[in-house]
């Protein structure tokens, strides 16, 4: 199975700063309107300044279209990550991933589907490949995962669609058995480009991400900045437990020293997120809602709580229960477990980009 990797949205636009200095130029007018000038340098003076000003929108237009096309890799991304490895998940764990199908005597018959939503993240973010700027990695990995992602979300879907209606009582599976030769066909091949992209959008992301970090300093922005902060330590943690290849099967094997270490600094990183968010005036200062920063500030909570139950489980020597481990919707709700973080920083994610909307 595909490891999934989060990466979460810098939704940064030239707006905010366009309009500032718009502001300040109108000021700067109003202040010059007592001042006499000829009509030669009346009329080159507002050239310059709609030269100016037409460099200015156009810059803005560049910088808006990448954080358009960035954004659009990114949704690909969490879409990957998030619906289709839930789609894939419950697939195999129905069938199982081998080159025949698995088929219980009571088996559900009930799949999950990929969304016309879903299928539009995707498009939106294809549609961007050959555009400007270009994202060099990115976009030619993108070209490689087009074809992949698409042969396998319409046999996923041709099989949700034959499962839907019951169609294996009509052929005994016959169809069934052809669908799952193609899915596990699909499946690889998307296996083996989807590695590409994540790569590629993790490089990029982390490139992005630190001079976001760097300009938030700068401009003393302290919430947002212990918010990323909080964000990447919090992935610093899952990628410990990934290093070691834990899973809730072995969780009692992690090796709790690099584990308490990154644990440590984000204790530190939540006290910090307290401390700012509850500046009133920075709050207002820094532009945010109040009631989507309290959403943020509760999901980096789990999370710490559900690093502190991994703690807690491996020092108790608890391990998962068998019934448990058969699913992956109960191993994401089992307190203690990598899913169970996994899906809480998921969250921490949807409500981080909830305050850039």
């Amino acid at each position: 199975m595909l490891a999934g990797i989060l990466v979460f949205l810098l939704m940064v636009t030239a707006c905010s700063a366009l309009q500032t200095e718009k502001a300040a130029e109108t000021k700067s007018e109003a202040a010059d309107t007592g001042t006499k000038t000829n009509g030669a340098t009346a009329s080159a003076g507002a050239k310059e300044a709609g030269s100016d000003e037409s460099e200015k929108l156009a810059d803005t237009d560049k910088l808006n279209l990448e954080m358009e096309k960035y954004n659009a890799y990114v949704d690909l991304n969490n879409f990957m990550t998030s619906r289709m490895q839930d789609v894939l998940n419950d697939y195999f764990e129905e069938f199982g991933d081998g080159n025949k199908p698995k088929i219980e005597k009571y088996f559900s018959g009930s799949l999950l589907s990929i969304s016309e939503y879903d299928k539009d993240t995707m498009n939106r973010a294809f549609d961007y490949k050959d555009k400007e700027p270009a994202f060099d990695a990115v976009d030619t990995a993108i070209v490689q995962l087009e074809p992949a992602i698409k042969k396998l979300a319409a046999v996923l879907g041709e099989a949700y669609d034959y499962y839907d209606v019951k169609g294996y009582v009509d052929d005994q599976f016959a169809k069934g058995k052809q669908l799952h030769t193609q899915i596990i066909t699909a499946y690889k091949a998307y296996e083996k480009a989807a590695d590409v992209y994540f790569d590629a959008i993790n490089d990029l992301g982390n490139k992005r991400t630190q001079a976001e970090l760097k300009e938030l300093r700068k401009n003393d922005e302290q919430i947002r900045y212990s918010i990323l902060t909080f964000m990447l330590d919090a992935e610093a943690l899952s990628d410990v437990m990934e290093q070691q290849e834990i899973y809730a099967d072995n969780i009692l094997k992690l090796d709790l020293k690099p584990f308490k270490e990154k644990y440590n600094v984000l204790i530190t990183d939540l006290q910090n997120i307290n401390k700012y968010a509850a500046d009133k005036a920075r709050i207002k200062t820094e532009g945010f809602r109040e009631y989507a920063l309290e959403n943020y500030v509760d999901a980096a909570k789990e999370v710490k709580v559900a690093a502190t139950n991994i703690i807690e489980r491996v020092n108790n020597k608890e391990a998962v229960d068998e019934f448990t481990l058969n699913s992956s919707f109960f191993r994401k709700n089992k307190e203690g477990t990598p899913e169970n973080y996994n899906d809480k920083l998921s969250i921490l994610i949807d409500k981080y980009n909830q305050l850039n909307q």
